[in-house]
Parts: C-alpha cells; sequence; structure tokens
C-alpha cells in the first residue's frame, strides 16, 4: 500500500466529507422530523396556543386611547383581530425557518455527496496505482 502525501490528502477530504454527509443527514432528518412538531402550520396540533394576554391587554388599552368613541366590545373584537393576525404571521415565518432549514441541510448534502466521491474515487486510484 502507497502512503504519499497526494493519497493521504485525497483520503482526509474523504474522511471530512464522509462526517458531513453523516451530520448532514442527521440535520436533514431532524428538519423533517420539525416539520411535523405540533404547533406548527403543517404538522398536527396538540393544544392550540393560549393567547397572549399581556399582548392583547396593550393592544386594547392602545385601541381605547385611539378610539375613544368605540365601545368595550368592539374594541375587544378588534384587538382579538390583531392578535389573530399576529399569531398567523408567527406562524407563516416559523414555516418559512423551518422549510429553510430543511433546504440548506439537504444542500450540504447535495454538495458533500459529489465532493465525497470523487476525493474517495481518487485516493483508491492512487493506492491501487503501484
Amino acid at each position: 500500500m502507497n502512503w504519499s502525501a497526494r493519497s493521504v490528502y485525497f483520503h482526509l477530504v474523504s474522511l471530512a466529507m464522509l462526517l458531513t454527509l453523516v451530520f448532514g443527514t442527521v440535520g436533514v432528518i431532524n428538519a423533517v422530523i420539525d416539520l411535523f412538531e405540533p404547533g406548527s402550520s403543517w404538522g398536527p396540533r396538540s393544544v392550540p396556543k393560549p393567547v397572549e394576554g399581556s399582548y392583547e391587554a396593550q393592544v386594547r388599552a392602545e385601541l381605547r386611547r385611539l378610539h375613544p368613541e368605540l365601545t368595550e366590545e368592539e374594541i375587544r373584537d378588534m384587538a382579538a383581530a390583531q392578535v389573530a393576525e399576529r399569531e398567523r404571521l408567527a406562524q407563516q415565518q416559523n414555516w418559512y425557518w423551518r422549510i429553510r432549514n430543511l433546504i440548506q441541510r439537504a444542500a450540504v448534502l447535495l454538495i458533500a455527496f459529489p465532493v465525497y466521491r470523487y476525493h474517495w474515487r481518487r485516493a483508491e486510484a492512487l493506492i491501487h496505482e503501484h
């Protein structure tokens, strides 16, 4: 077996890419599982999130200040709509980050595999040359 500096280099790069593939695969699996985590906008829901009382109270106080002519029921309805919109936007943002995480981890696999394959083949060819 011929261990030249060149073959050691190709084996080390192969090892690094193999580790990248292993950890990248685990990352992709975790990212897919995250898509179905309870509470996400796609996956099954366990228990609905409670309404943010302090935020809703702040919205009601602000609406009372800005619109003193409104009834308490109108203020409550407007505040509930604003809280619901905030929750909807938070769910959209959460879903966006989960999808982005999955795509980033899959990209690592798509890049690391050809690099690993190339270096491993070169390392094996160098060993078997002599």
